[in-house]
């Protein structure tokens, strides 16, 4: 069935409660937070009003957790490292936070925290991972982040999990480039978009785009202007190649994506090719 995840910096928590009623057990909230102190939340996010901050925002979801129990609830986390930046601005580190924001994630209530590692918009709106940024000791910075997300993982619980992202895993590999092989058609588009309030996308990591815009923000609102979508999307799926688009894109769907691929050219040899996920899932968007 449909399931529905709501991505947001956590500022308006009367609004995330609002939304929360109309969730269930499929549906998950994810806040993108990045961090455990209210001094490197503030520095990161430079929200719009002192009254939000690290500790406001997380009392304001352990009373949506309270209220409404069943959608899923995550604390996001992107690992920065020294000399990243995004749009020619450096980004600050958060490597030292990793292990506290586990813990307070825990402590409010969340379900879960994902770590993936930071992502760098390119001159066309992509958003692709950049390993080349990590200063010259780059075996020490990746030892640093497996011994932080390690050490969160001894946080776990039954009923609170912690997720690392593919790409980090591959970033500690060095074999992120692996997955920047698309097959021309992205068939994941058919099976989720990213609606944000400029208009719907095909993908998180082209958000904003106008090449991969799908439709503007009243997309599912009516018959009529789902319609309208399916017919949009049906374009956008032979019209945007992912082997050009995506090439410098590290794909989460990289793999299914070709698994789908050869379904349509082979369904006997790709029908047992693919493993399940560990937990179920989608936790990228």
């Amino acid at each position: 069935g449909l399931q529905v995840a709501i991505v947001s910096n956590g500022s308006r928590g009367d609004r995330l409660q609002e939304a929360a009623a109309f969730l269930d057990e499929q549906d998950w909230i994810r806040l993108s937070l990045d961090s455990a102190s209210n001094e490197l939340f503030v520095a990161m996010h430079n929200p719009n009003s002192a009254a939000v901050n690290l500790d406001t925002i997380c009392a304001s979801m352990r009373e949506l957790k309270a209220a409404y129990p069943a959608p899923r609830l995550g604390y996001s986390y992107v690992i920065v490292w020294s000399g990243a930046s995004r749009e020619d601005n450096e980004l600050f580190e958060n490597i030292h936070e990793i292990v506290p924001a586990a813990a307070r994630a825990r402590e409010y209530g969340f379900d879960y925290i994902s770590f993936k590692p930071v992502l760098e918009r390119q001159s066309d709106g992509a958003e692709v991972m950049d390993p080349s940024k990590i200063s010259d000791q780059e075996s020490r910075v990746i030892a640093r982040i497996r011994a932080a997300v390690d050490e969160a993982k001894t946080l776990e619980s039954a009923r609170f999990q912690v997720f690392e992202s593919i790409n980090l895993r591959l970033l500690e590999e060095n074999s992120w480039q692996e997955y920047t092989r698309q097959p021309r058609t992205c068939h994941m588009q058919a099976l989720r978009q990213v609606l944000t309030p400029t208009g719907l996308f095909n993908c998180p990591a082209h958000r904003g785009v106008q090449k991969a815009k799908i439709a503007e923000k009243d997309a599912y609102a009516g018959q009529e202007s789902a319609a309208g979508t399916q017919e949009n999307l049906a374009g956008i799926l032979g019209e945007f190649n992912a082997e050009k688009e995506c090439a410098q894109v590290t794909c989460l769907y990289n793999r299914v994506n070709w698994w789908i691929e050869s379904m349509i050219e082979d369904p006997r040899a790709a029908q047992d090719s693919i493993e399940a996920a560990a937990t179920g899932r989608d936790f990228f968007l």
